[in-house]
């Protein structure tokens, strides 16, 4: 398995464990003639928000329509993130999440 592919597999098996406890809902992209280009590998949804994760594993980096996919992806309203480590995967899921309790918190009257 290449390093891309553990890293893939750890997030993986993160993410069931968290929509397992119905805390979010993610699927995995993969690629497809038919589908648009670019899309970052994993699409996470918290307390609905959009999460999109791009894993990266050794050294490797996100190319320039990798980047400039994220970059609309964000001034759509969604969030990107590259994640080199489980770690980075985790807390980015963690921001997300506190961030929307936070503002579902204040929405409440």
């Amino acid at each position: 398995m290449t390093p891309e592919g553990k890293l893939a597999k750890q997030i993986k098996d993160y993410l069931d464990g968290r929509k397992a406890k119905h805390e979010l809902w993610w699927f995995k992209v993969h690629g497809h003639p038919m589908q648009e280009s670019k899309i970052p590998d994993t699409i996470v949804i918290i307390h609905g928000h959009v999460l999109f994760l791009e894993a990266k594993a050794g050294g490797k980096k996100p190319d320039k329509g990798q980047l400039q996919k994220m970059r609309l992806i964000e001034e759509a309203g969604g969030t990107c993130r590259v994640v080199w480590t489980l770690d980075d995967a985790k807390d980015a899921v963690n921001e997300v999440m506190d961030r929307r309790t936070a503002e579902i918190g204040k929405e409440k009257p």
